[in-house]
């Protein structure tokens, strides 16, 4: 029993320690947005994938549906790279963009193809050194590993995105430098559909939503492959293992209960 009188409109229930420690600081977008605003396109679904550096200083935004800074390769996705003055999102600053045929100072211009999606994913390590940024529709180095996905590493000269190229990228048939062919990347895996960094950048885990388990015959029951470098400038790749259905053998692990469609990862 009892009453609640409704006054004024605006009513807080709680705790008004908890309520004070968060406040609006902003948006990042179109259409003007103070010291915000940013060159996205119709369609081009900014914000799909975002990571944010452990010290807030740092963040990559995912666009996948970016045609290009020409406009004409058709989903082929970039990564808007914003910087911050302190740890509570003030002076936001556009200082980048990665993606097809971006130039300039701190663009990096990426060779994709139509149909990408690079920026479906990514991932930053504490400090924002470095950036990994998956792109599912990739089809592999030669293009003809449909929809494999792939995930771009990349590495910069300092904390604010400065000096940014392309470490390395994992994916089908990609080879040379520190690149990593992994074989078990097959058409329609969608690898790359969700990313994961440790704090030091020296480990990673990456999603394929569409992966058909270690014998391939369970469709798209997802797994999550395993990655570990010698150094945070993604040296000496490896892949240490993987977890879905049936895998096995160090580091993996078989998640049998999985079923198809589960799109795990």
């Amino acid at each position: 029993d009892g009453t609640l009188l409704l006054d004024p409109k605006n009513l807080t229930i709680g705790q008004s320690a908890e309520v004070q420690s968060w406040s609006y600081s902003g948006v990042i977008g179109m259409w003007n947005y103070t010291g915000t605003d940013a060159a996205y396109g119709s369609g081009d679904k900014a914000g799909t994938a975002v990571a944010l550096s452990g010290n807030s200083r740092a963040l990559a935004v995912g666009a996948p549906h970016d045609d290009g800074s020409s406009g004409s390769v058709t989903d082929a996705g970039a990564v808007y790279l914003y910087t911050f003055t302190n740890g509570d999102f003030g002076g936001a600053s556009l200082v980048g963009t990665i993606g097809s045929g971006y130039t300039g100072s701190g663009n990096v211009n990426v060779t994709l193809a139509a149909g990408d999606l690079f920026g479906s994913s990514v991932a930053l390590p504490t400090d924002g050194s470095n950036l990994a940024v998956g792109a599912l529709g990739d089809d592999g180095s030669a293009n003809n590993v449909t929809n494999a996905g792939a995930v771009y590493l990349f590495s910069f000269t300092d904390t604010a995105f400065a000096g940014g190229a392309v470490a390395a990228t994992i994916g089908a048939d990609y080879s040379g430098g520190e690149n990593i062919d992994d074989t078990a990347i097959a058409a329609n895996d969608a690898f790359g559909s969700s990313l994961a960094m440790d704090t030091g950048a020296n480990l990673l885990a990456i999603g394929a939503s569409g992966d058909d388990g270690a014998t391939d015959g369970t469709t798209d029951v997802g797994a999550v492959y395993l990655y570990s470098f010698s150094s945070s400038d993604f040296a000496s790749g490896s892949k240490v293992g993987t977890v879905g259905d049936g895998y096995s053998g160090s580091y993996s692990a078989d998640v049998s209960y999985l079923g198809a469609s589960d799109a795990f990862g």
